[in-house]
């Protein structure tokens, strides 16, 4: 065994270094090296990978205390926890499976990082059903229509087809601050347009500019026509409770992944951006019997 394998990663580190990534966000953070040393980003395959399960499932009260005694500074520096799970990397989150028989779409900012580490760590592995390069929008999140074209008449019309939805208003002021903290990690350079001064101007800049973000938190509708059950973020875990009794898995204590820290979203509307999502998102509103201030 190589004696630097058990090392801590600290002891590799100096103060010289511009630049730590994280394997948790290897894709994000690679592309971030490559913008940094002028190449094209890279689509990193996974060679070298081992075949496990989950990493806690390994571990007891004396073995995990173990590794957080003589990795304590790594831990402590680069603030991971145990348990931590990178969703986005080892999920292709656009989902059917075959042994429990559903069809999962990913509806952005409705609780869906928190609900794939879920189901991965009780052991329901998934398969990415459209391919990167079938979908030019944003890959993690592909409407159930879209599905529709690349999965078996038999398996769609007899799978469970499910996702999740959420009160406009809320979910875009989640958004918002997810798209900052992006950004800020990404893209530090776009922090000064005028996009995101502040919350007025992200909603002003989304509302009159098409593109990927304007798809990505669009409609909710689009994404789950078709879907047997329509879950809401705002009874999250009742409603998974139904999912897995639906797809015959045990139920799951949902965690809270990938939060969002803000205040309640109603101090964030004026009048105006107000009537902005209502005007945008008036089909989710009506159809999903959502009211601002709930």
């Amino acid at each position: 065994m190589n004696p630097y394998h058990g090392l801590p990663q600290l002891s590799f580190l100096n103060k010289n270094i511009n630049f730590i990534g994280k394997f948790e966000n290897l894709q994000e953070d690679f592309d971030t090296i490559c913008d940094k040393i002028g190449i094209p980003k890279q689509q990193l395959p996974h060679q070298n990978k081992s075949k496990h399960k989950h990493y806690t499932e390994y571990y007891d009260d004396e073995t995990r205390e173990l590794v957080a005694e003589k990795f304590a500074k790594d831990i402590e520096y680069f603030g991971y926890e145990f348990g931590d799970w990178n969703w986005e990397y080892h999920i292709n989150t656009t989902m059917i499976n075959h042994k429990h028989k559903f069809i999962y779409t990913r509806v952005a900012k409705t609780a869906s990082s928190t609900m794939l580490y879920s189901l991965k760590k009780c052991g329901v592995e998934v398969n990415k059903v459209v391919s990167d390069d079938d979908w030019e929008k944003d890959p993690n999140h592909v409407p159930m229509p879209r599905l529709k074209k690349s999965i078996s008449d038999e398996e769609f019309n007899s799978y469970f087809k499910w996702g999740f939805v959420r009160n406009p208003w809320d979910r875009w002021v989640s958004a918002y601050y997810y798209s900052l903290s992006w950004f800020k990690k990404n893209k530090p350079e776009e922090l000064t347009e005028q996009k995101f001064k502040n919350f007025n101007s992200w909603t002003h800049y989304n509302d009159e500019t098409a593109g990927k973000c304007g798809c990505k938190y669009g409609l909710q509708w689009k994404y789950v026509r078709y879907c047997d059950f329509i879950g809401k973020f705002e009874n999250l875990q009742e409603d998974f409770n139904i999912v897995c009794d639906k797809i015959g898995i045990p139920r799951q204590e949902l965690p809270h992944k990938n939060k969002t820290n803000h205040k309640h979203y109603t101090e964030y509307y004026d009048d105006e951006t107000r009537e902005i999502v209502a005007e945008k998102c008036a089909k989710d509103i009506e159809y999903f019997g959502y009211k601002f201030g709930e």
